[in-house]
């Protein structure tokens, strides 16, 4: 699980210990994503999700994912989608000015 409180670009890691893991070249996260206000995240290469749990949770106002027209290649079962609720807490739904844009989908399932 990690929590995503600046912009950042995000690539997939192929391989070793951080295997299906994104990092912006410094800081390797782990999946879930919790965003957090006034946070734009950025693909920097085409995503692979192989696990129920890979998904962005929004828990901000003025979120914003840009897939920078890569793709998304699904290849898990079970899997409820990229984007998830902010179901933490009750005080939390309906956060304003969720942004999604610029990318594919694909399923490989």
């Amino acid at each position: 699980m990690s929590t995503i409180n600046s912009n950042v670009t995000l690539t997939q890691i192929s391989g070793g210990a951080n295997d299906g893991k994104l990092s912006d070249g410094t800081t390797v996260y782990s999946w879930p994503f919790y965003l957090q206000d006034n946070v734009t995240v950025t693909f920097g290469g085409n995503m692979t999700v192989d696990n129920p749990t890979h998904q962005f949770y929004i828990r901000g106002d003025n979120v914003t994912i840009n897939g920078a027209y890569y793709t998304v290649d699904i290849t898990t079962t079970n899997w409820s989608g990229l984007i998830a609720g902010t179901t933490y807490s009750k005080s939390s739904h309906g956060k304003s000015g969720l942004t999604i844009k610029n990318m594919g989908i694909t399923a490989s399932t």
